[in-house]
């Protein structure tokens, strides 16, 4: 114990014991008051402020020392292994494989839930090739939901090779395309990189007419063509061709198409069209063999 004497040390000295090693506020009230030599009838109120003060910051050192030892637990607590990644819940991928969104994800290691970084882990799942979104949820304490929403194929390209591969409505290449597919072909000019590439030259507008076909025209289309100064065209069964100059103004330029169809579907028997061009949708053309 630690002794502080105030005064000298006679038989009427007064003496104050201190509580590891800091006077106690009464002490430190008497002991500034001496020492800044006040007035009693004024120096009161200023000794009461000063020990406010020292009470004061001593309750911010107590808070701050406590946050911390709060922060260093929860962190402790957050790396234990019941809060690591122990379950991933994928739902929407159809052509992408698990194992390449788990490795898209970086979760093999089994990383704590509570520092992963889920916009990362998004980011990086939608650079694969199937991918147009990806939503990562965490699940408490040790589930990771990843929900995915894929891109659609809506043409194929036939490479050098011969192989064919899909594509999506803004050219970007998913991957190869199954023999049977029902998928229609584009015919156009232009460059296919690796799947997740975006495709070059006529292929885009190519991809961007085949995105626009409407529902009531999709059983009967049977190839996409593109020339090399943009001009578009699809060819639909029994040899029917529609015309439709440069991939703009597409939604005006199907309305008009199906409009025509079915006026020559009902027109005279034996009426077979070979060209139905929509370059201008507002006064379409027939030509008839």
């Amino acid at each position: 114990m630690r002794v502080r004497v105030l005064g000298q040390l006679d038989t009427g000295s007064s003496m104050q014991i201190l509580r590891n090693g800091a006077p106690s506020d009464e002490a430190y009230g008497s002991e500034l008051g001496a020492s800044l030599n006040i007035d009693p009838r004024f120096g009161e109120h200023r000794i009461q402020l000063e020990i406010r003060r020292r009470r004061r910051r001593r309750r911010v050192a107590h808070s701050f020392i406590g946050l911390v030892l709060l922060v260093v637990i929860g962190v402790g607590v957050l790396e234990l292994p019941v809060f690591a990644v122990e379950h991933v819940r994928i739902t929407g991928a159809y052509h992408t494989s698990r194992a390449q969104i788990l490795d898209a994800a970086g979760v093999a290691g089994h990383p704590a839930m509570a520092f992963l970084s889920t916009s990362r882990i998004e980011r990086s799942i939608g650079s694969l090739p199937w991918v147009a979104s990806a939503l990562v949820v965490r699940r408490w304490p040790s589930t990771l939901d990843i929900r995915i929403v894929e891109r659609a194929a809506v043409g194929r390209v036939r490479l050098p090779n011969g192989s064919w591969v899909e594509v999506d409505e803004h050219g970007r290449v998913l991957g190869a395309s199954p023999i049977n597919s029902s998928i229609i072909p584009i015919v156009a000019s232009g460059e296919i990189g690796r799947p997740g590439s975006v495709a070059s030259g006529m292929i885009l507008a190519g991809a961007r007419l085949a995105g626009e076909v409407p529902q009531a025209l999709e059983s009967i289309a049977s190839e996409i063509s593109v020339a090399a100064d943009g001009a578009a065209s699809l060819v639909l069964a029994d040899h029917i061709e529609v015309v439709f100059g440069s991939v703009t103004q597409l939604s005006a330029k199907f309305a008009a198409a199906i409009s025509v169809l079915d006026a020559l579907r009902h027109g005279p028997a034996g009426a077979s069209p070979v060209v139905i061009d929509v370059t201008a949708p507002s006064a379409p053309t027939v030509a008839v063999s």
